[in-house]
């Protein structure tokens, strides 16, 4: 009887209610259910401490001290997927993000798993001297009984856990291995929240904290943020610490909830300043002409012939450059190509010493340059060197420098974490320089920095991105000059 009247029953829910909806009703599964974890109005309030609050869209839990502030936010792998690393979650088991699955489906589950729990986190720094912040001792406690530590970005000197270590167990031996890997580091060094220099008076800092995934039995959790800094003594050591509970509950996913002006603002390293939201006021550049060594100046003119002044490789390009600036912000930008005897402290940004191969001649120019520096100008060393040559002299000069400013002076490579590789334009790594499209030129793979304070104030890149910046298909050595323009006018004293 039953076999008889089931064929009529189906005739007539795919007249009443549609085909597609019968279809999948009777041969799919049901649609899954995603989670996400919300701030816990009911635990919060049972802390009964009015300067914990919740944003008015119930994603935001934060605690305002007045003086300071930090908020946290769940993240979930949709909200990673689709709005902060659509294009390195597309390709299956190989996704670049680093954060989640990407696009793969567990063949044994029938869905995506998740790979990590994520948080963002934002610290702002109104009027307290300085702040800091380390996510590796801060402990995700679920209701289930789980402590979980947060990540580390690199293996070594990490607490308990880091990402290094994660993907390296999984790693395979192949190039294309290798690739993702990197990918995945990459994001995972540029978003990650770390415990390193202090948020500063007026700045903010934005990041990632990451934790082992929790299942969905899970119904509500706490973050628990102990030590935060809010104070350090006259030895600069930190002297005084504040601790802070946030609760969550998991709930249904509402994906029409999230938005792209969700999606992480800045470089997990980056103190960002008011002044630097938006990019707008006048950017100075000067060139500096100088006189070279006239051995190095004709071995430079023997090779490339087609340069006509050694200080200036390749005319069209600072120009270029500032064109794509101006492009790319509200900035105004001006030029001025003068010898360091003209040059004028407070009216530049940034002073540019670029060429290819030359040894600038600029012994008794290292004062001015260093009270540029000291005044809060920023120097850009920019000469590469031609492979079996001696080395330029820019090497001797930036040594010069560094030894004549006066204050906490360190001079190393540069991460890819700094914020001239990640504000306002996030590079994918060190972009390649000059190296890259003549044989002639000897690779580079680090870019040296000086840091006054705890700030960078020079860098010798040893590329000759002037010989790029020409060509605007050259988008990577663009947008680190568009970085450094940002840099310069943002970090400049007052």
């Amino acid at each position: 009887m039953i076999r008889k009247i089931l064929p009529i029953i189906i005739v007539l829910l795919f007249a009443n209610v549609g085909c597609d909806s019968v279809y999948k009703y009777i041969f799919l599964p049901a649609e899954r259910i995603d989670y996400t974890l919300v701030p816990d109005e009911e635990a919060m309030n049972a802390l009964k401490d009015s300067s914990y609050y919740i944003s008015k869209d119930g994603l935001v839990v934060g605690y305002n001290a007045r003086n300071w502030k930090m908020e946290i936010r769940y993240m979930p792998d949709y909200q990673l997927n689709t709005f902060e690393f659509p294009e390195e979650s597309k390709a299956g088991e190989f996704s670049g993000n680093p954060f989640t699955y990407g696009n793969w489906i567990d063949p044994a589950l029938g869905y995506t798993p998740r790979r990590f729990s994520v948080f963002k986190v934002t610290i702002y720094n109104y009027t307290g001297s300085k702040l800091n912040f380390d996510p590796e001792i801060t402990l995700l406690q679920t209701d289930r009984g789980d402590n979980f530590n947060a990540y580390a970005r690199e293996q070594k000197n990490a607490k308990y856990l880091s990402m290094e270590e994660y993907y390296k167990k999984r790693k395979g031996t192949s190039g294309v291995d290798d690739d993702i890997f990197e990918t995945r580091m990459g994001i995972a060094r540029r978003t990650m929240l770390y415990y390193g220099k202090p948020v500063y008076k007026g700045d903010s800092r934005d990041g990632l904290v990451v934790y082992d995934p929790i299942i969905e039995k899970v119904e509500k959790l706490k973050v628990n943020i102990p030590r935060f800094i809010i104070a350090y003594d006259e030895n600069n050591e930190p002297s005084e610490f504040f601790d802070m509970n946030f609760f969550f509950k998991q709930v249904p996913l509402d994906k029409g909830s999230l938005v792209k002006s969700d999606i992480i603002g800045v470089s997990s390293d980056t103190t960002v300043s008011k002044s630097q939201q938006k990019l707008t006021g006048n950017f100075r550049l000067a060139q500096i002409k100088y006189v070279d060594d006239p051995e190095t100046s004709q071995f430079t003119k023997n090779r490339l012939p087609q340069i006509e002044n050694v200080w200036d490789p390749n005319p069209p390009s600072v120009s270029n450059l500032l064109n794509y600036i101006q492009s790319n912000t509200e900035l105004k930008t001006s030029l001025k190509q003068i010898t360091a005897d003209e040059f004028i402290q407070d009216d530049y940004d940034l002073m540019l010493i670029t060429g290819v191969g030359t040894n600038p001649m600029l012994d008794q120019n290292i004062s001015t340059i260093v009270e540029f520096i000291e005044k809060g100008g920023f120097v850009l060393f920019d000469i590469s060197n031609f492979k079996n040559a001696v080395r330029n002299s820019s090497v001797k000069h930036f040594q010069s420098i560094s030894e004549r400013l006066k204050g906490n002076v360190e001079m190393k490579n540069l991460s890819i974490d700094h914020p001239i590789f990640n504000t306002p334009k996030k590079l994918a790594g060190i972009p390649s320089g000059y190296d890259a499209i003549s044989e002639n030129i000897e690779p580079i793979s680090q870019i040296k920095g000086i840091f006054l304070e705890g700030k960078l104030v020079a860098i010798e890149t040893g590329r000759s991105y002037s010989m790029l910046w020409g060509d605007n298909n050259q988008t990577q050595a663009l947008d680190l000059g568009l970085n450094l323009a940002a840099y310069s006018i943002t970090n400049r004293k007052k």
